[in-house]
């Protein structure tokens, strides 16, 4: 029974990066606007040299002032705690979690992994549902119950995702943790928990 569980924890946490990973190849990447200074011929430079010349190191140093005002500081109430546990995360990651992804993807296809996000994705609408009630949201927690059945039936136990790609229906990104700060509750400390990663007191509670 303990082995079971165990394997249970470490596919889950391994059905978990690759997710993620998925999540990360299907953001399309933008490629960089060209710059239009070479376009310029030198009479434009030359106007540009003389007619800017005292002005540009006061706005480099304005825009540095507002670039530094607009940072937030946060406290770190934890620091040693949090230090420790992004160090133990990194190995964790590079050295176990690494190798067990990598391996899965390199023996499950592509569209296999996508329908275990399904599956996964289909099964946690309860959370969703709910925390778009308590939000007030009522469209969509109508959504989500729309692609609920849909999935669950036409979607094959939800391996598929026709709600999404059929109808259109886009899963809604809710959970306790902005039904809390909905009500004004504030985030509270920073932490960084083993295994999860960087989060706070609301987050977590959310979590949990």
């Amino acid at each position: 029974m303990r082995n079971g569980v165990t394997g249970m924890f470490f596919f889950g946490v391994t059905v978990l990066f690759s997710m993620h990973a998925l999540q990360a190849e299907s953001v399309p990447v933008s490629a960089p606007a060209e710059s239009s200074y070479g376009e310029l011929n030198e009479d434009n430079a030359s106007n540009m040299d003389t007619g800017s010349g005292g002005a540009e190191g006061e706005s480099d140093e304005a825009g540095q002032a507002g670039t530094e005002a607009e940072i937030p500081l946060v406290k770190d109430t934890f620091q040693p705690f949090n230090r420790a546990m992004f160090a133990f995360n990194d190995k964790a990651f590079h050295y176990f979690f690494k190798p067990i992804y990598t391996g899965y993807n390199s023996m499950i296809p592509v569209q296999a992994r996508v329908s275990v996000k399904n599956f996964y994705t289909n099964i946690r609408m309860p959370i969703r549902f709910f925390n778009c009630l308590f939000q007030s949201n009522f469209k969509g927690a109508g959504t989500e119950m729309l692609r609920f059945v849909v999935n669950s039936t036409v979607g094959v136990a939800g391996f598929l995702d026709p709600a999404k790609s059929k109808f259109h229906l886009e899963k809604q990104e809710r959970d306790f943790g902005q039904t809390l700060g909905k009500y004004n509750m504030q985030s509270g400390t920073y932490f960084v928990w083993p295994f999860l990663g960087p989060s706070n007191t609301r987050d977590t509670i959310g979590f949990v």
